[in-house]
C-alpha cells in the first residue's frame, strides 16, 4: 500500500474554500453541455526551473453540467495521495472527498450555477486566436488572462480552450512574479487523452463509509492517523459551517 503524503488534504480544503456562502442550485434550472472524460497532466515548478511535483488527474462532465475532477498526486515513488471533488447539479451540491481520511466535506453549490456553466461554455467561441495548433484535434482558442501590481508582481493565467468541448481548457500555464523580469515559479498542464460521451458514472460515486467532516476536523483526523500537520486555512471553518446551515 502506497504512503499518504499531506497535499490532498490540503488541496480538498483549497477547492472548499471556493464556495462562499453559496445557496443551493434552483432545481428548475438546466443546463446541456457536450459529455466527456479527460486525463490531464499537471507539473509544478519551481522559479529555478526544477520540478516541484508532477501529477495526474480526471476531468469528467456529464451532460447536465454535474462534474467531477479526481486527483491522483504523486510527490516520490511509493508516496501519492487520492482526492476527488464531484459538483453535481440535481442536488446542487459540491462534495470534497479526501480518501486518506475517509472523509467528506459537503457544500451547496452557488444558485446560478447551472447559468454560470452554460455562459463559460460558449464564451470562447466568439473568442479570436489566430494560429493555435489543435490540441488531441480539437480546435482551440488562446485566452490570455492576469494581473499586474503596483508593486511590480504579476502573474499570468493562459488557457487553451476547446470551442467543440464547452470551452473547457485543454491546455494552461499559471505563473506569478513578484518582480518583473525575475524568474518565477510556475504550473503546466496538459490534457493527455479525451474520451466523448457521458462518463463511467462510478466517477460519481460517494463511498458510504466515509465521515462527513469540517476542515479542521478533517485535519485532525489526518494528524490522528499519519501523525502530520495540516495547517488549515484561515476561515475554512466558516465557509463550511455556513454553507451547512443553507443545505438544512
Amino acid at each position: 500500500m502506497k504512503r499518504i503524503v499531506t497535499f490532498g488534504i490540503v488541496a480538498v480544503v483549497a477547492i472548499g474554500l471556493a464556495v462562499v456562502y453559496a445557496r443551493q442550485v434552483n432545481a428548475t434550472d438546466a443546463v446541456t453541455l457536450k459529455p466527456f472524460t479527460a486525463t490531464f497532466r499537471e507539473v509544478m515548478f519551481h522559479a529555478n526551473g526544477i520540478r516541484m511535483h508532477d501529477e495526474t488527474y480526471l476531468v469528467a462532465f456529464r451532460s447536465d453540467g454535474s462534474n467531477v475532477t479526481d486527483y491522483h498526486h504523486v510527490l516520490t515513488p511509493g508516496q501519492t495521495t487520492h482526492v476527488k471533488v464531484v459538483e453535481d447539479i440535481q442536488s446542487g451540491r459540491r462534495i470534497a472527498v479526501d480518501y486518506a481520511t475517509e472523509s467528506t466535506s459537503t457544500y451547496p453549490l452557488p444558485a446560478n450555477y447551472p447559468t454560470v456553466l452554460a455562459r463559460e461554455s460558449s464564451q470562447c467561441a466568439s473568442a479570436t486566436s489566430p494560429n493555435q495548433s489543435p490540441i488531441l484535434g480539437y480546435q482551440v482558442v488562446l485566452v490570455h488572462a492576469g494581473t499586474a501590481y503596483k508593486n511590480g508582481a504579476s502573474n499570468v493565467r493562459d488557457r487553451w480552450e476547446a470551442v467543440d468541448l464547452n470551452c473547457f481548457p485543454l491546455r494552461r500555464f499559471d505563473s506569478r512574479t513578484g518582480k518583473p523580469g525575475e524568474p518565477a515559479p510556475h504550473n503546466e498542464v496538459q490534457v493527455t487523452n479525451i474520451t466523448l460521451g457521458e462518463p463511467d458514472p462510478a466517477l460519481f460515486s460517494m463511498p458510504q463509509d466515509f465521515v462527513e467532516r469540517s476542515p479542521s476536523e478533517r485535519h485532525a483526523e489526518f494528524q490522528r492517523r499519519y501523525g502530520k500537520f495540516a495547517p488549515t486555512p484561515p476561515q475554512a471553518d466558516e465557509v463550511y459551517n455556513s454553507g451547512r446551515q443553507t443545505m438544512r
